[in-house]
């Protein structure tokens, strides 16, 4: 039987930090990037997104019991701050709506920005020299691209980007590109529409306004980033030969010198696609020309994955309390009673029933004593 509880939520969203910092420190570990294949990052995205989408628990998962933490939330969720009308106004709430508030600000400002572009170019066909659509057009047939692409050349964009879900638009500055950077760059965003990049990111996007309160949703951000950068240059890698690898970094070099000027200046634009940006261009480098496939490693590496991911659905976090301790030593025969009931014994105090006994030796244990029927008769 499958469980959806606000435990299991509580457990997902713990478990998938630690799946963020394990994703985080492989993607800067060059060891591991110079020897698996970036399709096991996908795998581990994937199962990073299924976590998030199925919160659920089993019937039979190892409950971890939380005696101080999860009660002191619960108590602090629930504590009132004030009244509405007469709502009672706890905590929770006041989290919950300042958890959607952010998530529609910051749903906003990314739609904001695409629409603007939409708004000021979408419409618009191809707006840059012959010569960009010339090499586009070769870049194409030579690698066998078969959607349509549009290239918008405007002063006002900073910073080279692709955009589109259904049409392919690559954004480009004014700047002065030799024909072999031209056609370096154009080869590199082809392949992310090749891809579909945009997709991927788009689930980032909404991870990170959904959960934009966590901050370790950002330093995954940025890593999904950068590993989509290094997969697009792996896969333009292929199609070149050690002499246009040297010259396609080269390339990468110079587009960062000048992003880099241009970006310390102006607003960063969140999972925009840079050529370069929020990405370590050192790693790309070493991944392009340094990778060598080991299949035991990779293995291991998936052997891991799937390990966590099955784990993590195999227990679930709860709250647990104590019940309070009493001392026997203040305890005097007229103020106790203790009743069989169910093979065993209650301890009631003032009629209240406080423990239970499953023996008359466990009674004798704290210093108690159990005399049968007048035990019974006190109680009555």
């Amino acid at each position: 039987m499958i469980l959806f509880t606000s435990y299991s939520f509580i457990t997902a969203i713990l478990v998938s930090n630690l799946f963020f910092v394990f994703f985080v420190c492989l993607s800067k570990s060059d060891k591991i990037l110079l020897h698996i294949p970036l399709r096991v990052f996908a795998v581990f995205g994937t199962a990073l997104l299924v976590k998030f989408l199925f919160p659920v628990e089993f019937v039979h998962a190892k409950v971890i019991s939380s005696f101080e933490i999860f009660p002191t939330i619960i108590r602090s969720m629930e504590k009132k701050l004030f009244t509405i009308g007469g709502f009672a106004v706890q905590v929770r709430w006041l989290l919950l709506a300042v958890w959607i508030a952010g998530i529609f600000c910051i749903s906003w400002s990314r739609i904001h920005f695409y629409r603007q572009l939409i708004h000021r170019f979408g419409h618009l066909p191809s707006v840059c020299d012959e010569r960009y659509l010339k090499i586009l057009e070769e870049v194409k047939k030579e690698n066998g691209y078969q959607f349509e692409t549009t290239v918008i050349v405007d002063g006002n964009i900073q910073t080279i980007l692709e955009y589109g879900y259904f049409r392919q638009i690559i954004f480009m500055p004014n700047a002065m590109y030799s024909q072999d950077e031209l056609r370096y760059i154009f080869l590199h965003e082809l392949e992310h529409f090749a891809n579909k990049t945009n997709w991927i990111k788009l689930v980032v996007i909404i991870l990170e306004c959904v959960f934009w309160w966590n901050p370790l949703i950002y330093p995954f951000r940025n890593a999904c980033s950068h590993l989509l950068e290094v997969y697009c240059d792996s896969c333009v890698s292929k199609k070149l030969d050690k002499r246009e690898k040297i010259a396609y970094l080269g390339c990468l070099i110079q587009e960062m010198k000048r992003e880099t000027s241009v970006l310390c200046r102006k607003k960063k634009y969140h999972f925009s696609s840079q050529f370069f940006w929020q990405s370590n261009l050192k790693q790309r480098f070493s991944v392009m020309m340094q990778y060598e496939r080991n299949r035991k490693f990779e293995i291991g590496t998936y052997f891991v994955v799937f390990a966590l991911f099955f784990l993590s659905y195999g227990f679930v976090l709860q709250p647990a309390y104590k019940s309070p301790e009493v001392d026997f030593n203040y305890i005097y025969d007229e103020d106790y009673t203790i009743v069989p009931d169910n093979g065993g014994y209650i301890l009631y105090i003032e009629d209240e029933p406080l423990m239970f006994f499953s023996s008359v030796d466990e009674i004798e244990m704290v210093g108690l004593s159990y005399e049968g029927e007048k035990n019974e008769e006190n109680l009555y």
